[in-house]
């Protein structure tokens, strides 16, 4: 885990009865603790990231529930980006904005000039609602959406600038107007294609056009040398005085243009020759190795680009596979890890870690598989005893009566 150990301090359940690792806590104005951590018995050693993760406790779950953004934000010192996180995962939707033509005819003349801070402090439109209303405005009054209607400051602040400077700029490049004033080179380029199209000269656009007519020239005049003449790739960058980079784009460039197979494709012809071979069991990689006439280290990369080209499922696939076929087993309600570690024969933290991957696959939660097993059972729960439920499914007294007290709240949530 890097320079510094963490110590545990606790274990906790979040909002939908997932068990956590606490490492850290910290109290908020709200007198709500904040807690840091991984998913039970996981670390960074198990691949799920360095950094800890901010629990979704129950308490915080309502306090999200029945505050605001901001408020949410400043009792319990969380970042913006942390409290939108929070809601998306409670369900949590921001306000909808519904078309009203009526007002968005009588106040046309504002959404079309008023600046947005403008109609941010008269109406409280956010900067996307503003065009979305404009777009609309647009559709009942027949004008092009993304039309602009007057100059920005901005725009106007440049044109000015073009006007004072250019005089000077004449018979500049559009890098050395860059450095002169200090501008960036989006700029510069459309200062240096206004002057050249007044002067009737080839614009930037163009230029560039020509330079790669004339490069592509040089390859073809140059094609022997690059391709056929043995030289390695450091005696062809002094023969052309060019850096070994420019050589190495300059001869893959070539090959494209005389639509000569890439090494890639080359090297693909190659393992769909030697496929019987290399997909063979009953040789090892030191027979492979002799047999095909390469490097022991590059027999398993050969054999795993081959799986590829070849669509031969990956061991991640494999794992997909097995964690689908015993997903009611994993997913169990009433197996502990032990359990189902034992079931499955696997260790604890690879279940843990399985099922946390198998329910964000499957898109459920605890609380989505506890209330459709309470619905599944309604009828036992409503007639039968505590005692005689836990006999008939082996349940803890405690557990029965949680279930009955779900039940409760779904009939109620029915009746509202």
């Amino acid at each position: 885990m890097g320079k510094y150990k963490y110590y545990k301090i606790k274990t906790i359940k979040d909002w939908a009865g997932e068990d956590w690792d606490v490492y850290d806590e910290k109290k908020t104005p709200s007198g709500i603790i904040i807690n840091q951590g991984w998913p039970y018995s996981l670390t960074p050693r198990d691949g799920i990231g360095g950094k800890f993760i901010f629990i979704l406790t129950p308490e915080i779950a309502e306090f999200v529930k029945t505050h605001s953004i901001t408020e949410v934000e400043q009792q319990l010192d969380l970042s913006t980006s942390m409290v939108a996180k929070f809601r998306r995962t409670l369900g949590i939707q921001n306000r909808f904005i519904y078309r009203d033509d009526q007002w968005i005819l009588e106040h046309q003349d504002e959404l079309l000039y008023d600046s947005l801070d403008e109609l941010k402090s008269k109406y409280g439109f956010k900067r996307t609602q503003v065009y979305q209303h404009k777009k609309w405005l647009a559709e009942l009054i027949d004008i092009p959406a993304k039309t602009k209607l007057r100059a920005s400051k901005a725009e106007i602040l440049r044109e000015q600038w073009f006007n004072d400077h250019k005089s000077q700029m004449l018979n500049m490049t559009a890098q050395e107007i860059a450095e002169a004033f200090q501008v960036s080179l989006f700029i510069a380029k459309n200062a240096y294609n206004r002057i050249c199209l007044e002067q009737g000269e080839n614009t930037f656009s163009e230029q560039v056009q020509q330079d790669k007519k004339d490069k592509k020239q040089w390859l073809l005049d140059n094609q022997n040398e690059l391709l056929h003449s043995g030289k390695t790739i450091a005696e062809l960058a002094d023969q052309f005085n060019k850096t070994t980079g420019q050589i190495l784009r300059a001869k893959a460039k070539l090959r494209e243009i005389l639509q000569i197979p890439k090494v890639v494709e080359q090297n693909e012809k190659w393992l769909l020759e030697h496929q019987e071979v290399l997909l063979n069991p009953n040789f090892s990689n030191e027979e492979l190795a002799k047999k095909l006439g390469i490097n022991l280290s590059l027999v398993d990369r050969r054999k795993g680009r081959l799986k590829r080209l070849l669509n031969i499922p990956h061991h991640v696939d494999l794992v997909q596979d097995w964690r689908l076929r015993n997903q009611d087993i994993l997913l169990s309600l009433h197996l502990s890890i032990a359990e189902i570690a034992k079931i499955l024969n696997r260790k604890e933290k690879y279940i843990v870690k399985n099922r946390m991957i198998l329910r964000k696959f499957l898109n459920i939660t605890i609380e989505d598989q506890k209330k459709a097993w309470v619905l599944e059972h309604q009828q036992d729960l409503e007639q039968l005893s505590v005692e005689k439920f836990q006999e008939k499914y082996q349940l803890g007294r405690y557990t029965v009566l949680g279930y009955q007290k779900l039940l409760i709240q779904l009939k109620q949530n029915e009746m509202l």
